[in-house]
């Protein structure tokens, strides 16, 4: 869902720039989908499609959206997603065939169980490391995403992780070190500028956490809230994921840091809400008044069915390849 709200001290083209942003971050606007045309989208919100073209424009310009002649706007999608997506559609539709084949002849789902084990006990992936990078604004998250992607991955795999600075000070050798990319949903152009074709760049999509999900909904709908982001474009964004969570708040301000009199608007509000990057600078008042971080997870539907296929079937090209240089050699 697109939408603005007047009310913000931020304009109009921001908004629906941050709208979009955080549908792509959060899955809501998944790779391939139409969005609404300039004229369309112009009318739904009630704003010039000047001001709509700005925002697919910048959008556009930072990788996340493409336009084809005839057809319209859709949210880009990188190729190497769309190719493991189709590939695990069809492997599931063969599978429930199997399935159902099985459940005809009286087979039980344990006989396919037994036949993975015995493969795998047959025939083990080299243990050929794969040097993996988690990229984000910050690296203290960095490392929370990393913690959470790295449990569906086998043990022993590590991630390193950086922020976007640091990413673009690496020297090219630095980059071409690393042969699998994490980042963020709305930042993948960031990476794949800098990196070979061949480099997976993976993006899972980001939910707001449980505990952050918990905390919206327990908080009294005449609630004074305010929300404060590092990050002024975060905050229409911000603000859509709150009011998806709790739909009943009806006060609702927000504050970018960069902004003066960052006190006095605390002091003013009665529930303080952060975004991740910006702990240190309201940690004085968290525990003085309700406050609670605006925290996302990686989707677990994402780590399952985009980046365990992605990573195994990286892990399995790369064995072929130790392989095919050995027996060259």
């Amino acid at each position: 869902m697109i939408s603005v709200d007047r009310s913000l001290p931020i304009s109009l083209h921001v908004q629906i720039v941050g709208a979009i942003e955080y549908g792509i971050m959060a899955g809501t606007f998944r790779g391939g989908m139409l969005l609404p045309s300039v004229r369309e989208l112009s009318r739904t919100l009630n704003v010039s499609p000047l001001t709509v073209s700005a925002a697919y424009r910048e959008l556009k310009q930072n990788g996340l959206i493409v336009a084809e002649q005839g057809k319209g706007t859709y949210v880009r999608i990188e190729s190497r997603d769309a190719a493991v997506e189709q590939s695990i559609v069809s492997l599931r539709t063969r599978f429930q065939q199997l399935l159902a084949e099985a459940n005809a002849l009286g087979v039980t789902p344990s006989f396919f169980a037994e036949m993975i084990r015995q493969q795998n006990d047959s025939r083990e992936l080299a243990q050929l490391p794969i040097k993996m990078m988690m990229v984000g604004n910050s690296n203290r998250m960095g490392r929370e995403y990393a913690a959470i992607i790295q449990q569906a991955l086998p043990d022993g795999q590590t991630i390193d992780v950086c922020t976007f600075e640091q990413f673009e000070a690496m020297a090219p050798a630095q980059v071409d070190a690393c042969s699998f990319y994490l980042t963020l949903p709305h930042c993948v152009a960031r990476i794949r500028h800098r990196v070979p074709q061949t480099t997976v760049v993976l993006a899972p999509y980001l939910i707001p956490s449980e505990t952050t999900r918990r905390n919206l909904a327990g908080l009294p709908s005449e609630s004074n809230v305010l929300l404060v982001s590092r990050f002024r474009n975060f905050l229409p964004a911000m603000l859509e994921g709150v009011k998806s969570f709790a739909p009943h708040l009806g006060n609702i301000d927000v504050f970018s840091v960069d902004e003066k009199n960052l006190e006095g608007k605390i002091s003013q509000c009665q529930v303080l809400i952060y975004s991740t990057g910006c702990h240190h600078l309201v940690q004085d008042y968290v525990g003085v008044k309700p406050a609670f971080e605006y925290m996302h997870v990686p989707e677990q539907r994402y780590l399952r069915d985009i980046l365990q296929p992605a990573y195994f079937n990286f892990r399995r090209q790369q064995s072929l390849d130790h392989e095919e240089n050995i027996n060259v050699d």
